[in-house]
Order: C-alpha cells, then sequence, then structure tokens
C-alpha cells in the first residue's frame, strides 16, 4: 500500500509540474460553457463510488483518478480554456479558470487571493460523484501592499466523493472524512456554480 502511495504521489507531482506548462489551446467562443454543461463521466464507466466492497476506498478512487490523468493529458489539446472573476471568496478577489472540451467541465482552477497569502485550488472532476482537489496555500510574513517574504507554502489533497470530503489517512491507509468537510464542499459547490453561471 505504501508503495501504491508513493506511486500515486509522483504520478501527481509529474501532473501538477507538467499541467503548469502545457500550452492549452484557447478558442474565441463564449459559449464554451452553457447552463447545459455537464461533468463529464464518459471517462469511467463505474461513476459511482462502491464502499461496501472489500476494497479500500482509497484503492477505488486511486484507480479511477491514474485512468482519469491518462485521459487528460491524452486530450489537452482539445480543452477549451474559460476565465472568470470571483468575488465574494477572499478578502482580495480571485480567478477561476475553466478547462472544458464538448461542453464538460474537466477541470476548474481556483486561484483566490488575501491580504497575507494566496490559494490555488485545482479541482479535477473524476467522473459525477468524483472531485480530485489539490491545494497549494502561500502565506506572507506582511499585507501583499508592504515588503513582505513568503514565509510557508504547503499543498492538501482532498477527494470529493459522494459530495463528501475525504483525506488520506496513513494510519488506516484509506480515506477518511476531512475536517475540512464543509468548508471545501462550499467552496467547490460555490465555485461550480460561478463557472456554469458565467455565459
Amino acid at each position: 500500500m505504501k508503495k501504491q502511495l508513493i506511486v500515486f504521489t509522483v504520478i501527481v507531482t509529474v501532473f501538477l509540474f507538467i499541467s503548469c506548462t502545457i500550452d492549452v489551446k484557447i478558442t474565441g467562443s463564449e459559449s464554451a460553457l452553457s447552463e447545459t454543461s455537464t461533468i463529464d463521466t464518459s471517462s469511467n464507466d463505474n461513476s459511482s463510488i462502491d464502499t461496501s466492497s472489500d476494497e479500500l476506498l482509497f484503492d477505488t478512487v486511486n484507480r479511477d483518478i491514474t485512468a482519469y490523468f491518462r485521459e487528460y493529458f491524452r486530450n489537452s489539446d482539445s480543452y477549451v480554456r474559460k476565465e472568470i472573476n470571483i468575488f465574494g471568496m477572499s478578502s482580495e478577489g480571485g480567478i477561476a479558470e475553466s478547462y472544458t472540451m464538448d461542453g464538460e467541465i474537466k477541470m476548474i482552477r481556483l486561484y483566490l487571493y488575501g491580504e497575507l497569502g494566496k490559494s490555488q485550488s485545482d479541482y479535477y472532476i473524476i467522473n459525477e460523484n468524483t472531485i480530485y482537489e489539490v491545494v497549494t496555500i502561500t502565506e506572507y510574513n506582511k499585507p501583499f501592499y508592504m515588503d513582505f517574504e513568503v514565509t510557508r507554502i504547503y499543498s492538501k489533497d482532498y477527494f470529493i466523493i459522494n459530495d463528501k470530503v475525504m483525506v488520506y489517512d496513513d494510519n488506516i491507509k484509506d480515506l477518511m472524512e476531512s475536517e475540512d468537510n464543509v468548508s471545501e464542499y462550499t467552496a467547490f459547490a460555490d465555485v461550480m456554480e460561478k463557472v456554469k453561471n458565467s455565459d
């Protein structure tokens, strides 16, 4: 299991590095997202997570995420990128970038800015019941409008499964409900709503 976690971590790290360098094709279409946009479930026939089997939930989710990333990289040139301003989620505002293909939201990247730091949340829409979220938080020692220094950068991984936010617990070697359940799910639901209604 430890080996699987290491492999998974390496895959995610490589993906994050590559995703920062991928040249995403931007089209001029203003109707890339419509009210009828849906979340893609085609890349995984088993979009419902069965928590009753003997297989660990993490193993099931990890398999789905690995398949998603293979598809994500294979189709990266086909994504349509759209950017919207985000207000009301942080003190200094933010930006959301949605990446869609055939009208389906595949990924959302959310940047939120505050007086003493910023965050980047990447929401990978694995299927209608599973979202993999990577949050990177940067903290400053002084407000951004002063001569500040970055004091800390750290990341957290979340798995939003059937509307519950979960994290990997090394003690049980599986996923468990996160203490950040309400705040992280609310943030995801808010940004998804803003992206869908941005036309």
